[in-house]
Parts: structure tokens; sequence; C-alpha cells
């Protein structure tokens, strides 16, 4: 389903909306780690001191609380919404975005100049038109061989006509 467009570089509701979405995924992602990634930490963790050996340790049940911690204060952070610098950075992909809709309408989000992207377009056709030339050329050249040789044979294996030529009217 695509979204109208309404106006080319995004709008400051556009902006707001964009946040206030982050802001809604990252609260639901503040709620962890869970337990689930507390285990898997802990198992990243003892592959990480040499796994099976005898050297290797599992993690302590506080080096596990204190990763969590660690976690969730980052997630904490992380919660706080799209700095400033974040907000202008998607405001720039999504002017570009925009851009490029108008005359690309394949898959991609190239963050580019227009022209350059329209090269890379450009070169895509080009390859796959060699693609079916390459394809096509063995058919194409056996048809071309078996309508020369009908050719030759019309022009050069029919029995001479002859024809009455009349030289007065």
């Amino acid at each position: 389903m695509e979204e109208e467009v309404t106006s080319y570089p995004p709008t400051r509701d556009d902006v707001e909306e964009w946040a206030e979405r982050e802001r809604r995924r990252r609260q639901a992602w503040l709620e962890g780690p869970s337990e689930e990634e507390r285990h898997e930490w802990a198992r990243r963790e003892y592959e990480h001191r040499g796994g099976e050996g005898a050297r290797a340790l599992w993690p302590a049940d506080e080096e596990v609380k204190e990763w969590a911690e660690r976690e969730r204060r980052r997630r904490q952070a992380w919660l706080e919404g799209p700095s400033e610098e974040e907000r202008r950075e998607w405001a720039r992909r999504e002017r570009r975005r925009r851009e490029q809709r108008d005359w690309y309408d394949g898959p991609g989000d190239w963050d580019e100049d227009p022209s350059v992207a329209r090269l890379r377009r450009d070169v895509q056709l080009a390859a796959e038109g060699a693609a079916r030339i390459l394809w096509e050329w063995p058919f194409w050249t056996w048809s071309r061989l078996v309508r020369a040789g009908r050719d030759h044979e019309e022009r050069f294996n029919t029995p001479f006509r002859t024809r009455r030529i009349t030289y007065y009217d």
C-alpha cells in the first residue's frame, strides 16, 4: 500500500508523526531485556570466553544483572526519542525517497543524488538488455541461417522458367 505524498520535503508534522511512532516503538522495547535476552547474552559471553573449554566460565548472575542494568539504561536513553540530528537525517532521507518516487517505481531507497540513481537504473536496463540479447542470440542466429538457406534455395534451385517475350504489341 503506497502513501499519498502531498509535499516534497517532509513537513514538520510529518517529522513529529514519525518521532511519535519511534517513541512508541522504543517504549515497547524498553521493557526488556527479557529473560530470553539475558540467557542469549550469557550464552554469547560464555562462547566469547572460550566455550566448552575448562577455562570457560558461564557468566555469574551478578554479571548478567550488571549487563541487564546497562542495557536498561541504554534503552532508557534511546527511549527519549530521536535526537535533533536523527530527525534531520530522517527528513533528509525522506525527502530523497519522495523525490525518487517520481521517476523510479522499483524497490530501494538509494541515499544519493537522483542523477546517480537514474544512471544506476539505466545501467541496470542496459545489463538486462545485454542478457536478453545473449540469451536470444543463438535462436536469432539459427532462424537467420534457416531463412538465408531458404532464400538461397528459392533463388538458385528453382527450375528456370522461360517466358514468351513479344516484340510487338
